[in-house]
């Protein structure tokens, strides 16, 4: 059996004898600037050891590179954030487990009704259109 490798995770499968990681790749999807934003501020920022680690893996894949910082000239304005470049997005190794914890962060947010204009792309591509 053939393995599969994330850049954050450690090879899935029988690969001599490397232990498989709790992650599984489970989709390569294209995020906006501002999806991006969005989910760096909502994943939670606490939990068991197992999903601490699958967000910091993730927060590490969503972040900003050094030339993304410099092409979209970051602004922060008051409470908001601001930048250039519309129609920037990036593709983003997303996990089944982080499916599930983006998932289910999304959901709680609307059941707290703290979703806004911003969510609905991401709600629309991990939860579905209800």
């Amino acid at each position: 059996m053939y393995g599969l490798c994330s850049r954050y995770s450690r090879c899935i499968g029988n690969l001599g004898g490397v232990t498989p990681s709790l992650s599984l790749l489970e989709d390569v999807m294209e995020l906006s600037v501002l999806e991006r934003v969005l989910l760096l501020n909502s994943l939670p920022s606490e939990g068991d050891l197992t999903t601490i680690r699958l967000i910091r893996e993730f927060r590490e894949e969503l972040s900003f590179s050094e030339e993304e910082h410099a092409l979209l000239n970051f602004v922060q304005d008051g409470q908001q954030l601001k930048w250039d470049g519309k129609g920037i997005s990036k593709d983003i190794e997303i996990t089944a487990p982080v499916v599930k914890l983006v998932r289910a962060t999304l959901m709680q947010l609307e059941k707290q009704e703290k979703l806004n204009v911003g969510h609905i792309s991401l709600y629309e591509k991990f939860v579905g259109e209800e």
